[in-house]
């Protein structure tokens, strides 16, 4: 049987209307859609829902039991009736104040329940590489994403007419194909959200660091602090301690990696070790003499050997592996 709802603060107020929102339910998918299909009163109420959630980031974070209470309290100092000397003083009226009771309990059912929903659309739609490995996915809109090693990204429910969401840790090449409503494509990182609606461009989300190239297009960053810039084809920023930082860059080094080469130029070795340690996950150790070395050139990246060899070839000093453990000293 079909529930009766006639505003936005009982339908917020339904747990399982999340189940739809982010498609984790078949059963309660079919449910509100049915449920929408009744009348155009139902599908607008039913679209407005998805427009509010859409303000909520859902984000892999621990919510302790202390911050729950804490948040209840403070709710329910604000919300029903006063006791003033054992009389009840009211606040507002009994239909406003149930309304706005249930839509307060949906914002703290959706705050609370931030991790299990994140960790739901994970294991539901969850790509990762391995070490040395680059792969290429089609998202559900068309848009496509390469992933470079050791690298995961997570995607949200995809609808039409709302926002798309995905998560990044690693490194990723974005080709973002532009719906017909142009929804907003998102992509959340541990430093910062990349807002397109259909573009090309690259982002590292590593080592507490974000750094993104616009290939083409246009896209917007916002901030941990709130900052929020507007980035032009050929641009390069990085975002540190949530500052963000416009560099000089070139295209044909960010991009390298996708055809399986590393570009340096004038790069120091200790990122060069870095880069090596982000990719195949190895232990580089680098003298303290030569760690700002500059190194410069065109080297392989499709087996970490013939890169090493390229390395030792291009510069005085030497490399030594034993199995994860690279050295490298000068000579």
């Amino acid at each position: 049987m079909q529930k009766e709802i006639n505003n936005i603060e009982e339908l917020l107020a339904e747990v399982t209307l999340l189940h739809w929102y982010f498609n984790l339910n078949d059963t309660d998918v079919e449910y509100w859609e049915n449920w929408a299909a009744q009348s155009t009163a139902n599908r607008a109420l039913l679209e407005e829902a998805a427009t509010v959630l859409q303000t909520f980031h859902f984000r892999d974070m621990e919510i302790s039991e202390d911050r729950i209470n804490t948040a209840w309290n403070d709710l329910s100092d604000k919300m029903g009736e006063i006791q003033t000397e054992g009389k009840p003083v009211k606040l507002f009226s009994l239909s406003r104040y149930k309304r706005w009771m249930m839509a307060a309990a949906a914002v703290l059912i959706i705050v609370i329940s931030g991790l299990y929903w994140f960790n739901a659309t994970s294991n539901a739609s969850n790509v990762k590489t391995e070490f040395g490995q680059i792969k290429e996915k089609v998202l559900p809109d068309g848009s496509s994403v390469i992933l470079n090693a050791n690298s995961t990204i997570t995607t949200g429910a995809f609808h039409e007419g709302k926002s798309r969401e995905v998560w990044l840790k690693g490194e990723a090449y974005f080709k973002v194909h532009k719906t017909s409503a142009k929804d907003r494509f998102i992509v959340h990182t541990n430093k910062v959200d990349i807002v397109v609606t259909g573009t090309q461009f690259n982002v590292i989300s590593r080592n507490n660091t974000t750094s993104v190239y616009l290939k083409e297009g246009s896209v917007f960053l916002h901030a941990e602090n709130g900052e929020e810039i507007h980035m032009k084809p050929g641009d390069y920023v990085e975002v540190i301690n949530g500052v963000i930082q416009f560099k000089p860059a070139k295209d044909k080094s960010i991009l390298a990696w996708q055809e399986k080469m590393l570009v340096f130029d004038n790069t120091p070795l200790s990122e060069v070790a870095q880069k090596m340690k982000d990719v195949y996950g190895v232990d580089v150790q680098v003298d303290a003499a030569i760690a700002n070395k500059a190194i410069s050139g065109v080297m392989p990246n499709n087996d970490l050997n013939v890169l090493l060899q390229s390395l030792e070839a291009s510069q005085d000093f030497k490399i030594e592996r034993n199995n994860n453990t690279i050295k490298i000293m000068s000579n």
